[in-house]
């Protein structure tokens, strides 16, 4: 009871936090473009999202058919997960279409290193993206003896990690 309650705070702690970086970087991207100096990358940036045709059906896939289909074994420092959330998510203030809303929970061994768990986790997390499809929303969360630590993230319909 007490690990779900951690993963559905840790879970929401990710979704206020993706909400900021969104906020923030439409923040910037509206002040450059009111500046003479557009950056290039954020032009085409802003190309790619005009031309989303999200995808109103989605078919979840069996959650054992998922973690069966992630390579666990290229990331040596993570225990085999299991998929806590895989949902249709109605449109947001951040994401204005349906989207599959997945999140992953993997406890992390054999380390503390930061940058390797992270690495791993992202790692987990394009795997996971290409199972589900770029509409949608992946989720992350390395836990150390049940206690959510380390957090990856995917947008739908972007393939940056956060």
């Amino acid at each position: 009871m007490r690990l779900n309650l951690i993963v559905i705070i840790s879970g929401l702690i990710i979704i206020i936090i993706c909400t900021y970086i969104i906020l923030n970087n439409n923040y910037k991207i509206n002040n450059n473009l009111n500046n003479s100096s557009v950056d290039l990358n954020l032009t085409t940036n802003l190309t790619q999202i005009d031309t989303i045709e999200p995808n109103n059906s989605f078919t979840i896939p069996p959650n054992d058919y998922v973690i069966n289909h992630i390579n666990w074994s290229s990331y040596p420092n993570l225990q085999t997960g299991y998929v806590y959330t895989a949902c249709i998510s109605e449109p947001t203030d951040v994401i204005p279409y349906k989207f599959l809303e997945v999140e992953i929970v993997t406890e992390v061994k054999n380390t503390e290193n930061k940058t390797i768990i992270k690495e791993q986790l992202a790692g987990v997390a394009k795997e996971a993206k290409k199972i589900y499809g770029p509409g949608s929303s992946i989720d992350i969360i390395g836990t150390k003896d049940g206690i959510a630590r380390w957090f990856a993230s995917i947008l739908p319909y972007e393939d940056k990690i956060r």
